[in-house]
């Protein structure tokens, strides 16, 4: 549990081949069924100050007990915190989310001025979902491993 932003509630995790990490999870793990988009409906996009119109990112959701697992996969060379996690040589879980009722308000609190947003996000799915750093790592409600 993150005492600034609640319940761990989703696990983000960021892979080369979306159908066969769900036949893995399904086959495997037991966990399914999954809930699959290939182009999520995003509206507004930003990775460290840059706006993009043009992300392509397919993901897939599934819950494990209270726990939300979300698989992503870019099919895009657009600049986003996935390519470069898959760039640095990783893959599997790149970040945690919680969902606080008060998310504008612990989102204040978290941003000092020290605090720079790395990546926005708005997709009619959800409100917004900003990942942030502060040197590598830093407050946000979707924390990159």
């Amino acid at each position: 549990m993150s005492r600034l932003f609640g319940e761990l509630r989703q696990v983000g995790i960021v892979v080369r081949d979306i159908e066969a990490a769900m036949r893995h999870w399904v086959e495997v793990c037991g966990v399914g069924p999954w809930f699959y988009t290939d182009k999520l409906a995003v509206t507004e996009f930003s990775y460290r100050g840059t706006r993009y119109d043009d992300v392509h990112i397919s993901i897939a959701l599934a819950n494990s007990g209270d726990v939300q697992l979300e698989l992503i996969q870019q099919r895009c060379a657009t600049p986003t915190m996935y390519r470069d996690f898959l760039a640095a040589g990783h893959e599997g879980m790149q970040h945690w989310s919680s969902w606080p009722v008060d998310y504008d308000d612990i989102l204040k609190r978290a941003c000092r001025p020290a605090t720079r947003s790395a990546s926005r996000a708005t997709a009619p799915a959800a409100a917004s979902s900003i990942s942030g750093t502060r040197a590598t790592r830093g407050p946000s409600s979707r924390w990159p491993i």
